[in-house]
């Protein structure tokens, strides 16, 4: 698939896989832009803290249910927060 841009991407991954009300987890911090598309939709948003050694699993794992059907991940933000992956 080839998109204009991320934000064209999220939007059809939205339009594809996401109902109303499915989870789906963010790293926190996250992209801006995502949140307010996922919002559009009515997702329910959980946001799993980094930390120096990337994301918090014991966290992800916390959040993980019957209905999350995406996690967005941004190997690029976590960058400039110096946080391996």
């Amino acid at each position: 698939m080839l998109t204009n841009g991320s934000q064209q991407g999220l939007d059809l991954v939205c339009k594809t896989f996401l109902d109303e009300q499915d989870c789906i987890i963010v790293e926190d911090p996250s992209y801006l832009a995502a949140l307010g598309l996922f919002h559009m939709y009515n997702a329910t948003i959980k946001a799993v803290p980094l930390h120096a050694n990337g994301v918090d699993i014991q966290n992800l794992k916390g959040c993980l249910n019957i209905s999350t059907k995406v996690f967005l991940h941004h190997p690029c933000l976590s960058k400039s927060n110096r946080i391996l992956l």
